[in-house]
């Protein structure tokens, strides 16, 4: 008789079964939070504007021109830049104007993964302002573009324009807000 164990007996190993219901319903689950997750998830707001103290009006269009004679807030698929006018009124001539445009809208998993399509404020050139002891008034204005110079994707666009001091990093205050679409009718 030896101390060792008797190693010649195994026993079955017990298999584990794994319902099918169970594995649909784990698939089904992935699948759901992947459309979540890469679809955008957030709502595509109602095109429109806000204008606070300092901003008499904005407006969007296609053309440069002094500013647009009607305001736009639907853009068709392909355009390439849309630029934002903001009509000014004794705003503070030492303060700074800084803008954020952000894109809501679906996109593709690929663009989601890698990256995709980024979108940018761009300086309009030369402002139309005029300088009084009151401040600067007149116009001013932007260009939304893609960063990679073709057209703006699809979706929901809201830019945010702030007034602040030079060294507030662009944290100051609101002044004007504005919501526009790029896209067919039917998308």
């Amino acid at each position: 008789m030896s101390g060792l164990p008797d190693t010649t007996r195994s026993k079955p190993r017990r298999r584990i079964e794994f319902p099918w219901f169970a594995a649909l319903a784990a698939a089904l689950l992935l699948g759901a939070v992947a459309v979540a997750v890469f679809s955008g998830g957030s709502e595509i707001p109602e095109p429109g504007e806000e204008v606070y103290a300092g901003v008499e009006d904005i407006a969007a269009g296609t053309r440069d021109v002094a500013f647009p004679r009607s305001d736009a807030s639907r853009f068709g698929g392909g355009t390439s830049a849309v630029r934002v006018y903001l009509r000014v009124e004794d705003v503070p001539v030492a303060g700074r104007m800084s803008a954020t445009v952000e894109r809501t809208g679906r996109s593709s998993a690929f663009s989601a993964l890698f990256g995709g399509a980024d979108v940018r404020a761009e300086d309009g050139g030369e402002g139309r302002l005029s300088v009084s002891e009151d401040g600067a008034s007149g116009v001013v204005s932007f260009v939304v573009r893609a960063a990679d110079g073709g057209a703006l994707p699809a979706g929901g666009y809201g830019v945010e324009v702030r007034f602040g001091s030079g060294g507030d990093g662009g944290a100051g205050r609101v002044a004007a807000r504005k919501y526009f679409e790029i896209g067919d009718p039917q998308d």
